[in-house]
């Protein structure tokens, strides 16, 4: 059996800042690579969850000293409340409907992206092959849970194209009657925004640059903000939002292989004896922290034009070549910085791994190191 160190690679900042930051630079390489050789215009799109009436009310940032922007709750709240997002009866806010909104979501944006491409072909008069642009998508929790979607289209979408597709809109003249997207009974919120920057304007470049930096700042934050989860409100809210991905998220193993797989009538009681081993899958686990999204953060299209392992390997190759990076690289990681690292194991003998495990009291180790990952030994 033979081990070597690795990092951790997360993207969370929660979790491991130094690996975050690293995530951080590579997600902002892969989308600006697709994107500032663009010459036209760049459509940035967000998307946003249902509001209250389908979830219930939540505590909400105060907007303005005027009496109707207050919250529900008759008060007003600064937006480092840390009561902001937290339900203000949890007993009638719909848990459940949240997980499987977050879930849906991803389905949701991609069948709203082909009815915009089916819009756009017949405003333009052309194929729906011809109307698809490379796209990005980004996702972003809110302080009660929910999922927001920030889209980046390389091509002119206009706002009554992408109000229709959202929001729907009535037959008028010689055209037809197009109806809100939808998928398994869910929706978007009726809110949504829609701006434009053109490619070949170098202080509107800029902004595409801010805009990327902002979106991916959304990507490496946790399901909420640093300020909220310091309030033990937020902590029994995401337990409670938790306790229901089970039943929201299916998978294809079986009830001894995953604890989340439905068990049924038959297995209820042959599982009594085995919760204690068994597991949850990939996508139970995924889904569990993530309240009910099973997917990636980032995800970028075939047509973007390039990807975040392409980024990283970019990265990877550029250091290993360059002595004044490798320096720079070492530099950066101060001492009080700290890298954490997991050891792989090589080897069919589990007992040997357990041994090895005990000697080291923990499969997470902390290293000082730069932005290589250590070679195999």
């Amino acid at each position: 059996m033979s081990t070597f160190e690795k990092r951790c690679g997360t993207r969370r900042k929660d979790l491991c800042e130094p690996c975050s930051v690293i995530w951080k630079d590579d997600a902002y390489f892969a989308l600006m690579n697709g994107a500032k050789n663009y010459n036209g215009k760049i459509t940035f799109i967000t998307l946003t969850a249902p509001g209250w009436r389908r979830f219930g009310k939540a505590h909400t940032i105060t907007q303005g000293d005027r009496k109707y922007s207050t919250c529900a709750c008759r008060k007003f709240h600064k937006e480092t409340d840390p009561i902001v997002g937290l339900p203000l009866d949890k007993n009638n806010f719909q848990h459940k409907k949240v997980v499987e909104f977050n879930h849906l979501a991803p389905r949701l944006a991609a069948i709203t992206l082909q009815k915009i491409w089916r819009l756009m072909a017949t405003e333009n008069q052309t194929t729906i092959k011809n109307s698809k642009r490379p796209t990005a998508r980004i996702m972003e929790w809110q302080d009660r849970g929910l999922l927001h979607t920030h889209i980046i289209v390389l091509g002119e979408i206009p706002e009554i194209i992408v109000k229709a597709a959202i929001n729907g809109r009535e037959a008028k003249n010689n055209s037809r009657r197009v109806s809100p997207t939808s998928h398994k009974g869910v929706r978007w919120g009726t809110q949504f925004d829609v701006k434009h920057i053109d490619g070949k304007n170098l202080n509107e470049t800029k902004k595409l640059s801010a805009y990327v930096t902002k979106v991916i700042s959304y990507a490496v934050k946790d399901v909420t903000r640093e300020n909220t989860a310091k309030h033990p409100g937020h902590n029994a809210h995401r337990q409670e939002l938790r306790s229901h991905t089970n039943s929201v998220i299916s998978c294809s193993a079986t009830p001894f292989q995953c604890r989340g797989a439905d068990l049924g009538k038959n297995y209820s009681h042959l599982l009594a004896g085995l919760s204690s081993q068994v597991g949850l899958c990939r996508k139970h686990y995924r889904g569990k922290h993530q309240l009910g999204f099973t997917g990636n953060v980032l995800s970028l299209n075939r047509s973007w034009g390039s990807s975040l392992g392409a980024a990283r390997k970019t990265r990877q190759n550029w250091v290993k070549k360059t002595v004044l990076a490798q320096n720079a690289a070492k530099a950066f990681c101060l001492d009080t910085e700290k890298k954490l690292v997991t050891h792989l194991f090589l080897g069919r003998d589990p007992l040997k791994a357990q041994r090895f495990l005990a000697i080291r009291s923990s499969a997470r180790i902390v290293i000082k190191s730069g932005v290589i990952t250590p070679l195999r030994t």
